[in-house]
């Protein structure tokens, strides 16, 4: 006998060794009566249904920040202030000058949401 056996010879003498059981010839099926097959089981498709599709809404309108406000304020005054200092230099509303800043004026006022 070898190593291998003595070490066994001496566990089984010991009490150590217990010998593995022989697996089972059949294992019965565990069909419960009055049971039938989970609808997961026998309905295809996914577990979790998608949400339906819904229209995206659309982006909110973005008022006028107090940064645009300031700037087109200040560029209102400043369109102001050179309309003032053509009149004082005597320039004549005729002028191209003139006519420019007048425009301009003009345009601002008429825009959506202007003075």
């Amino acid at each position: 006998m070898g190593r291998a056996g003595a070490v066994l010879s001496g566990l089984v003498a010991a009490g150590l060794w217990i010998a593995p059981h022989p697996p089972p010839l059949s294992v019965p099926p565990l069909a419960l009566p009055g049971t039938s097959l989970s609808p997961i089981l026998t309905e295809p498709g996914p577990l979790i249904r998608p949400p339906a599709a819904v229209a995206p809404l659309p982006p909110p309108a973005l008022p006028a920040s107090p940064i645009d406000s300031q700037e087109i304020n200040a560029y209102r005054f400043d369109l102001e202030n050179r309309e003032r200092a053509l009149e004082l230099q005597g320039v004549s509303p005729a002028d191209p000058r003139f006519r420019e800043v007048e425009q301009q004026l003009q345009r601002l006022r008429e825009a959506p949401g202007g003075p």
